[in-house]
C-alpha cells in the first residue's frame, strides 16, 4: 500500500504558508556519518525530534492538536504506508497556560528499516480538529494500534498498518481537521540535493522564509534553538519561539540488531536445538528454512542478507556435516553477524544472487 491522496488533498485545502530549513551537521549538535544513504546497505529511522505550538489556534478550548504523518518505502517487493498519530491527550497534560510553548519530544515515526530501493516519503501534519469528547476518544483507540507499528520486525504488525491508515484519515475528515502545519518530501539514492535520502535534520514552520531570515538555528539536545543571525562570538541560543514548527531526524545505521528479528532467531535456535538431540536431518531441514528466511527479510539490507547467509552457512555446516551441536549454538546472531567472511563460494554466491532477484523485483 503506497500513500494516498490525503496530504495532497489538505495542501490544497489550506492558504497557510510553510518553510522547510535543512540543517548540515554543523548545526545538529552532534555527530554523525553525514553521507547520503546507499540503497542495499543503510537502515533508516525516522522521528519527530520535537514540536512546538504557538497560539495560532485557542487550543484545547475549541480545537484539538492531532499529528498524523505517513512514511512510504519498498519493504520488499511492497510498497508500504506507515501511519502515526498522537493523540490530544499527550499536550493536554501540559500546562496550558504556556501554550504559547508546547512541546514534544522524540517520537519515532518508524521502526530501524533497510533503504533497498526505491524511494523514502515523509508526509506529516499537524491538524487542528473540532474539540469533541468522541474525536479524544477515537484519536487515543488509533494511537494505541500505532504505537505497535515502529516495531523492529515491520512483517510481524503489517496488518495493522492499513486499517491505523484508513482510520486516522477518516477521523480527520469527520473531526474537521485543518492542516496547521505540514510537508510533504520525497527522498531516494543520488549524489546530493534537496531530494537525496541524507541523515540529519530538518524543520517545518508554519512562517514564510522572510520571517526566518533574522535567525541563526541551532539543534541543541535534539530542540530547536536561535540566536539573532550575525551575532557573532556573542550569539545566544535559546529554545526558539514566535512560530509554530515541527522537528524531524533522519538517522542512518549500517546494521540491523539482528535479535530482534524474532522470525529468524527462532529457526537458529531451532535448529541448534535439533542438534543437541543428534537429529541431522531435522537440523539441516532447518538450516535450509533458515537460510530462506534470511533471504527473504524485509527487515534486512541486501547486504545484511549476504553476510549473515554466507557466515550462517560456515558457521553451521561443520556442525552439519558431522552431525554434532559441539560449538554451535555458542554464539548469538550478532556475534555472527561480526565473524570474518568465509572463503568465496561461487554456487552460494549464485544462488544468493538469484534470491535477492526474486524476492526485491
Amino acid at each position: 500500500m503506497g500513500l494516498g491522496n490525503f496530504f495532497a488533498d489538505s495542501f490544497r485545502q489550506t492558504s497557510k504558508k510553510f518553510e522547510i530549513v535543512h540543517f548540515p551537521m554543523e548545526k545538529a549538535g552532534k555527530k554523525y556519518d553525514p553521507e547520503p544513504f546507499r540503497e542495499g546497505e543503510s537502515y533508516c529511522k525516522i522521528l519527530l525530534a520535537e514540536m512546538a505550538l504557538e497560539r495560532s489556534v485557542d487550543w484545547f478550548k475549541k480545537r484539538y492538536p492531532v499529528v498524523h504523518s505517513a512514511v512510504g518505502f519498498k519493504y520488499g517487493k511492497d510498497d508500504v504506508a506507515l501511519p502515526f498519530i498522537a493523540e490530544p491527550g499527550f499536550l493536554k497534560t501540559r500546562d496550558r497556560n504556556a501554550l504559547g510553548r508546547v512541546v514534544q519530544l522524540n517520537y519515532a515515526l518508524t521502526p530501524l528499516f533497510p533503504f533497498n530501493h526505491g524511494a523514502v516519503e515523509l508526509e506529516a501534519g499537524l491538524f487542528s480538529m473540532v474539540a469533541e469528547d468522541w474525536v479524544d476518544k477515537f484519536v487515543k483507540t488509533l494511537r494505541r494500534f500505532s504505537k505497535l507499528i515502529p516495531n523492529p520486525e515491520l512483517s510481524s504488525v503489517m496488518k495493522l498498518t492499513g486499517p491505523v491508515y484508513d482510520g486516522v484519515q477518516d477521523l480527520i475528515g469527520a473531526g474537521d481537521g485543518k492542516m496547521e502545519i505540514g510537508c510533504r518530501l520525497s527522498f531516494a539514492e543520488g549524489r546530493g540535493g534537496g531530494n537525496t535520502l541524507t541523515p540529519g535534520y530538518f524543520a517545518v514552520f508554519h512562517a514564510e522564509h522572510d520571517q526566518l531570515a533574522g535567525f541563526d538555528f541551532k539543534i541543541i539536545h535534539s530542540r530547536l534553538h536561535a540566536a539573532e543571525k550575525n551575532a557573532g562570538e556573542d550569539a545566544i541560543y535559546k529554545p526558539f519561539k514566535g512560530f509554530s514548527y515541527m522537528l524531524f531526524e533522519i538517522k542512518k545505521l549500517d546494521h540491523q540488531v539482528v535479535e530482534t528479528l524474532e522470525g529468524i532467531n527462532k529457526l537458529y535456535l531451532e535448529t541448534v536445538e535439533a542438534l543437541d538431540r543428534g537429529n541431522k536431518k531435522a537440523a539441516r531441514e532447518l538450516a535450509v528454512e533458515l537460510k530462506m528466511a534470511i533471504m527473504r527479510s524485509p527487515d534486512l539490507s541486501r547486504k545484511d542478507r549476504r553476510e549473515l547467509r554466507l557466515k550462517m552457512d560456515g558457521y553451521l555446516n561443520s556442525s552439519l556435516l558431522q552431525g554434532t551441536s559441539k560449538g554451535v549454538g555458542d554464539l548469538s546472531l550478532h556475534s555472527i553477524m561480526k565473524l570474518p567472511p568465509p572463503p568465496p563460494d561461487p554456487e552460494a554466491e549464485a544462488e544468493i544472487k538469484e534470491l535477492e532477484d526474486f524476492f526485491d523485483r
